[in-house]
């Protein structure tokens, strides 16, 4: 019998979305097994992650330009009531993910066959990406198929002001077909075969590439979520079990990441092997040629090739400039006249440069100098980095060699990272040939100094460089131009497409730094002015202990 309300249209809409989900999987298996060729109008697979206890793909076709996330999961040892519920259930859906505020605002109707409910949640996403809100309606449907029965939890958007008002600090995503298939393993108590397959338009006018971001992010995340589900519904089946027992629950560690380099596997030591040592010289000049090829690449470079050049250096065992820029390839990702940001990839390395240089026309370079380098400003603009000076500079070291270590709050789901770094300070050209400093970093490894940390994946700095040029006279006057150039290996067993979403975050988070910087320092010459009438910024090179002695007022 169907209902006046039009339960029969929702009963085929319901069908219809199991029915292009079971396609989507049909699709990406096969493409694994390499039994299926691809037509002009058929949707292309790309396998992600294929383990025997999870695959993940990514399908899409010309019809569209959203893709398609298909996740499969082996669920050995867990119920398909406890998935279900866990899925489903409001209480534990809160549970498991306390911020995505999941609320079920429409519950099925006693009786109803398609339990039919709308629903509502909000997915946290990167910086700098706002987050996501969907309003969803969703079915239980039976799955039956010749290995045997399961049930099909299908969604799909649906639009009512009403029931969840759009919010101006969200963004509306848009669930074009979404679905959880569970399929218990035949003949046995427990264990299931989870498939989670999903189609969202993001929404925003975010561009291609961080449409990509976004959706390549939402892989590793879903591999994440896989390992939260598990540990819930097995934290689930114990209490009912041993309700008296609160004190067990599953260890949490780092999916896909190395506890430490001893302990690398195999893609973790190819990038050990790029971790030879390199003097404080030879990180300036890679960073100088890196520096070349950058400010080429675009309409709006910021400085001269001279500025760039050879002699923009010490002057001190340089680099062949032809051969270290031959390797690089740039992507230039703004080019502003005051604002340039690149990424560059290199055929020594899988691991990405970010490059970013800006001009700061009201700020003194000696404030930069001491927000960069001094202990006590690094923690008044970043108390959560717990920036450390383990090793001074011996005062009588013309390149001011010291060891730092800071963290790096990663976004979720990845893990902090922390770092542990020579630092070495050289004079450099500015313009208008005035003077400026390079302060360059590379990472070390010493456990004494700095003993690794379970909660925490150690980052390895290739080269990293702060280019502090002046605009003006010197030190004293206002004006400098900001050049920050890293690669970082962000550590832990991350594919490739992780590296790319961290580096890009980093790298695209660099303009709100510089922003961040700049209001330090604004605010920071202000005291200084109080405190030290001599003017703030007119010392700064002096204060390196000589190593631009030949700019300070």
């Amino acid at each position: 019998e169907v209902s006046a309300s039009g339960g029969l249209d929702f009963a085929v809409e319901g069908h219809e979305i199991l029915d292009a989900v079971l396609a989507i999987e049909q699709r990406c298996l096969r493409s694994k097994e390499g039994e299926d060729e691809v037509a002009g109008d058929q949707p292309s697979v790309e396998c992600m992650v294929d383990d025997p206890d999870y695959k993940y793909f990514l399908c899409s076709d010309l019809s569209s330009p959203i893709v398609v996330g298909y996740l499969w999961l082996s669920l050995s040892d867990l119920r398909s009531e406890d998935v279900l519920r866990a899925l489903t259930d409001q209480e534990e859906r809160r549970a498991r993910d306390s911020d995505s505020e999941y609320r079920v605002h429409r519950q099925a109707c006693p009786g109803d066959p398609l339990v039919q409910e709308d629903i509502s949640y909000c997915m946290r996403v990167p910086w700098p990406f706002c987050d996501r809100e969907l309003l969803q309606r969703r079915w239980q449907l039976p799955l039956v198929e010749r290995r045997g029965n399961g049930l099909a939890v299908v969604m799909t958007s649906i639009e009512d002001e009403e029931l969840l008002p759009e919010r101006s600090d969200r963004v509306r995503a848009i669930t074009k077909k979404a679905a959880y298939l569970l399929r218990p393993l035949p003949g046995a108590e427990r264990g299931l075969e989870l498939v989670v397959c999903q189609q969202i338009d993001m929404g925003g006018l975010c561009p291609a590439w961080a449409q990509k971001i976004a959706i390549r992010f939402a892989v590793q995340r879903g591999l994440e979520w896989g390992k939260k589900l598990r540990s819930h519904c097995l934290r689930t089946q114990e209490l009912h079990a041993r309700p008296e027992d609160e004190s067990q629950q599953p260890t949490r560690h780092a999916v896909g990441e190395c506890s430490s380099p001893s302990s690398a596997c195999s893609p973790c030591r190819e990038r050990l092997s790029l971790r030879g040592p390199m003097t404080g010289q030879e990180v300036l000049d890679s960073i100088l040629a890196i520096e070349r090829v950058c400010c080429s690449c675009g309409k709006a470079g910021l400085v001269d090739d001279d500025a760039a050049s050879p002699a923009a250096g010490s002057g001190a065992g340089q680099l062949d400039f032809d051969e270290e820029t031959s390797k690089l390839s740039v992507d230039c990702l703004l080019d502003e006249p005051d604002t340039k940001y690149c990424m560059c990839a290199s055929t020594d390395s899988p691991i990405v440069i970010g490059y970013i240089r800006v001009v700061l026309h009201d700020i003194y370079p000696g404030d930069v100098w001491r927000a960069l380098v001094k202990k006590e400003e690094r923690l008044v603009r970043d108390p959560d980095s717990e920036y450390k000076v383990l090793r001074e500079a011996n005062s009588e070291d013309p390149t001011l060699e010291e060891d730092v270590s800071f963290v790096w709050r990663s976004p979720w789901p990845f893990w902090d990272r922390e770092l542990l770094q020579h630092r070495w300070t050289f004079p450099l050209r500015g313009k208008e040939g005035g003077e400026g400093l390079a302060i360059v970093m590379r990472s070390f490894e010493d456990e004494s100094l700095l003993p690794q940390r379970e909660d925490r994946v150690r980052a390895f700095v290739h080269k990293c460089g702060y280019l502090l040029r002046p605009s003006g006279e010197g030190f004293h006057s206002l004006g400098v131009e900001l050049t920050v150039c890293q690669q970082v290996d962000l550590g832990g067993l991350c594919p490739e497409w992780a590296q790319e979403v961290l580096t890009r975050w980093a790298v695209h988070r660099g303009t709100q730094w510089a922003e961040e910087l700049r209001e330090h320092c604004q605010q920071k010459h202000v005291l200084l002015d109080m405190e030290e009438p001599i003017g703030a910024g007119a010392g700064a090179a002096a204060a390196c202990g000589g190593a631009a002695s030949s700019s300070s007022g």
